[in-house]
C-alpha cells in the first residue's frame, strides 16, 4: 500500500507543476493534461473504494 500512495502523492506533485507550466493559448497541452487528470482522478476514486471495502 506503501507505494501506491507514493505514486498518487507523486503524480498529484507532477500535475500540479505540469498545469502550471501550460503556456496561455496551449489547448492542446492542456487537453492531454486535463485527460492525464480524469485518468489519475479515476485511479485514485478507484482506490479509496478499494480501501473502503477492503480494510
Amino acid at each position: 500500500m506503501v507505494v501506491i500512495h507514493r505514486g498518487l502523492r507523486r503524480e498529484a506533485r507532477l500535475l500540479v507543476e505540469l498545469i502550471a507550466g501550460v503556456a496561455p493559448g496551449d489547448t492542446a497541452r492542456a487537453r492531454a493534461l486535463g485527460a492525464h487528470f480524469r485518468d489519475y482522478r479515476l485511479g485514485l476514486t478507484g482506490h479509496h473504494h478499494g480501501e473502503d471495502a477492503y480494510l
